[in-house]
């Protein structure tokens, strides 16, 4: 909901041109500190405080919500680790790749890269800072597709069943547990280091204990457990999640307003099995004045009617527009339209929500996805399951080095 990985790499906001402008504007104030001297140690490496100065000064330029000097070294730390995984499996970009890296992050500000980089230099922001910011991601990107994309393979079956789910034809409900956790400037370094943490988790009381004790949501008194929802009900960019996750498992942070949100999956049931097409809905729709009796209109047209051809027969007199009929996939109907032909068999009627309205189903067949459709939502999931490795795969490596910070 819904977001290549190399693309992700690239990213920048819409915003970028307005903030260097805000950058010449009002200067950032940088502290007078010793440029080269050590801020953080990651095993043989070492951040220093000029590249923390200059990665604040870009963060901010980029407008990333929330920067502080604690969050910027944590992204420098995992850099340095992303930078030394890729150089030990022998992926190193060329200087030719970085410079199209520059020329594609600068096309979204609507510049051209050496545009970019002397308005982001007049800024303060050396060219070098720039580069080893986008180094750091491609070779993250390389070495992550190259150890995980077999594993992150979505198949058809999953597909099938992800479509069926957004078309409103599965039935899939789930049980999950949540732990949310603030995201203001003075709590976000805690609260990732603690996502990172639960991500790992597999045991089910193990999150509940993390619930009670770190979630922020209502939920946590309870070890953050919520009721059974339907998959369909869920955000298009977390219900697929699940379908591919086993009971025990933990999603990558989801962001939510001022707070992200870590979900466990409890269990999955009632998964009917998914068909491997949209359903296209044929229906007609008599739109009622305010303060008419749909529960009338319903018993007048019923002993009359039939099928829809015999619907349009007994309201000759409807005012243009007032009197529908149309064909579409369930997926895109109007949400009142779709709630009620859903319970509808053909040829029967119903009322829509609110009374506003009769609803007639047609006919209810099955129409092929569109192929576009379909591949996108195939490279949709493929995302996400490289985005979970490579979440958890940066956790490992910083459970494992030697970081200290002086």
């Amino acid at each position: 909901m819904i977001r290549r990985i190399e693309q992700r790499v690239g990213r920048i906001s819409a915003g970028v041109a307005m903030a260097v402008a805000v950058l010449f504007a009002t200067p950032i104030p940088v502290p007078a500190q010793a440029p080269f001297e050590p801020v953080a140690y990651v095993n043989n490496l070492v951040v220093t405080n000029f590249e923390l100065q200059q990665r604040q000064l870009l963060l901010q330029a980029l407008r990333t919500p929330a920067v502080t000097r604690q969050g910027t070294m944590e992204r420098l730390i995992d850099d340095k680790l992303k930078l030394a995984a890729a150089a030990e499996a022998g992926i190193l970009g060329t200087e030719d790749e970085l410079d199209t890296a520059v020329d594609n992050f600068a096309a979204r500000a609507n510049l051209s890269g050496a545009e970019f980089v002397e308005a982001l230099g007049d800024a303060g922001i050396d060219e070098q800072s720039i580069r080893d910011y986008l180094r750091a991601q491609l070779a993250w990107s390389t070495l992550i597709q190259a150890r995980f994309a077999a594993q992150a393979r979505v198949g058809e079956e999953e597909v099938d069943r992800a479509l069926a789910l957004s078309s409103g034809q599965g039935n899939a409900r789930i049980l999950v547990s949540e732990i949310v956790l603030p995201m203001t400037a003075r709590d976000a370094l805690v609260s990732e280091r603690r996502a990172q943490e639960f991500q790992e988790i597999t045991s089910f009381s193990e999150f509940e204990a993390a619930a009670r004790e770190f979630s922020i949501g209502p939920t946590s008194s309870d070890g953050g457990k919520l009721d059974w929802l339907p998959v369909s009900a869920l955000p298009s960019a977390v219900g697929p999640l699940f379908l591919t996750m086993r009971p025990g498992e933990v999603t990558a942070p989801v962001p939510l307003e001022g707070a992200i949100a870590l979900f466990q999956l409890r269990q999955l049931q009632d998964v009917a099995p998914p068909p491997s097409r949209n359903v296209l809905i044929d229906y007609a729709l008599l739109r009622l004045p305010a303060g008419a009796n749909a529960a009338a209109e319903i018993a007048r047209l019923t002993p009359e009617i039939d099928d829809c051809n015999s619907f349009f027969g007994q309201n000759p007199n409807a005012a243009p527009g007032q009197l529908v009929r149309e064909s579409t996939l369930l997926a895109e109907l109007p949400s009142g339209v779709a709630a009620t032909v859903r319970n509808l068999d053909p040829g029967e009627l119903g009322v829509l929500p609110g009374g506003g309205g009769v609803v007639m189903l047609c006919s209810r067949a099955e129409a092929e996805p569109d192929g576009e459709a379909r591949e996108a939502l195939t490279q949709q999931l493929f995302v996400q399951r490289l985005e979970s490795f490579s979440d958890g795969y940066l956790a490992e490596l910083r459970t494992a080095a030697d970081i200290r910070i002086p």
